[in-house]
């Protein structure tokens, strides 16, 4: 089912979340999230680059290009965050000095995204996930809830991104083959837990090579 709100979103909008969506009937791995949203998300990725070819949309695909791009980029950044704040829990110190050091993390983060925000004169950008609006300004928050980025939101994100790069491997295997992929899927959920996280290790390291290949098209990069 879809709510009406979405389908007043622009086409490319709907068409990405029923892809994503559909992903998750095509193959659920219970009690893996990770796999699940990296599936779904790649999935949502390749339906739509699909279907905007399909269509011969050049400036939606040069725009997918472009979020693509800077979502890497984003991405990057918070993965650096979390690394640190992972080093700031883990260190010796008052819960005090824990807190600050985190503020001192969490502000660089938020600079560090500023300072990539200003070479994009339009969007997309990502604001929301660090919790700042357009003129930089931390967004209000409602009582009791902690500032974005936080651990949860952190970790949410790591959800849906992190294998997205092993799926692209894996298609790539299959050179672009959609059942074939689905069979490898499916394969990798059969695996033991450990086994299925070492394969998408292997893969994901292959996927980010991949992505940042050179794009084949005309599209401008920023």
């Amino acid at each position: 089912p879809l709510l009406n709100t979405l389908l007043a979103a622009e086409p490319a909008t709907v068409a990405a979340t029923l892809f994503h969506e559909l992903a998750h009937r095509q193959y659920y791995l219970p009690g893996d999230t990770p796999f699940n949203e990296g599936f779904a998300s790649f999935v949502e990725q390749e339906g739509l680059r699909r279907w905007l070819s399909f269509r011969r949309d050049s400036a939606g695909l040069c725009a997918l290009e472009r979020r693509a791009a800077r979502e890497r980029a984003v991405l990057a950044l918070l993965d650096g965050l979390r690394a640190e704040l992972a080093a700031i829990y883990g260190g010796t110190g008052d819960a005090s000095a824990r807190r600050a050091a985190k503020a001192r993390a969490v502000g660089t983060a938020r600079e560090r995204y500023r300072q990539l925000r200003a070479g994009w004169p339009e969007p997309p950008w990502f604001d929301r996930w660090f919790g700042v609006g357009p003129d930089g300004a931390p967004l209000p928050v409602a009582d009791g809830e902690p500032p974005l980025p936080n651990n949860a939101s952190l970790a949410a994100l790591a959800s849906y991104a992190e294998w997205v790069p092993a799926f692209a491997a894996l298609l790539a295997e299959e050179r672009g083959d959609l059942p074939a992929f689905y069979a490898r899927v499916a394969e990798l959920g059969a695996l033991a837990d450990e086994a299925r996280a070492a394969r998408l290790a292997a893969l994901a390291a292959v996927g980010e090579d991949l992505s940042a290949a050179p794009p084949g098209g005309s599209c401008r990069s920023g």
